[in-house]
């Protein structure tokens, strides 16, 4: 990939579309000239679809990959995985203890009529 002109273009899509040039010049030359705006035209966004597919291959690659893990890791999230299922069993035993109701204390009628604020 290079940066022509301020644009990246893919050298195996220009490689091609020169290909295509050359045998329409060398087939039909009329053709040829026709086709010519269409090929620079068509070279930015064939560009694209080439480096969605590599990078689309890059991913597969990285897809298929598995980290190898070492006992010492393994060792590691089984403690892990231990102490959450503690949290977890700590965390039920909390629960399904019974909650007692909140206290809200609610003033009275003559509290609220005596106020120097009910006044006005």
């Amino acid at each position: 990939m290079k940066s022509m002109l301020g644009m990246c273009f893919n050298w195996k899509v220009l490689v091609g579309l020169g290909a295509v040039a050359v045998t329409l010049f060398a087939v039909a030359p009329g053709y040829g000239l026709a086709a010519l705006p269409l090929l620079l035209f068509a070279a930015c966004p064939l560009s694209m679809v080439a480096m969605m597919f590599a990078m689309k291959g890059g991913m597969g690659a990285m897809r298929g990959h598995k980290e190898e893990t070492s006992p010492e890791s393994s060792e590691v999230l089984r403690a892990r995985l231990a102490a959450l299922r503690e949290e977890e069993l700590e965390l039920d035993r909390r629960l399904s203890q019974p909650v007692a109701p909140l206290e809200i204390p609610v003033p009275s009628v003559r509290a609220a009529a005596s106020s120097p604020e009910s006044a006005r």
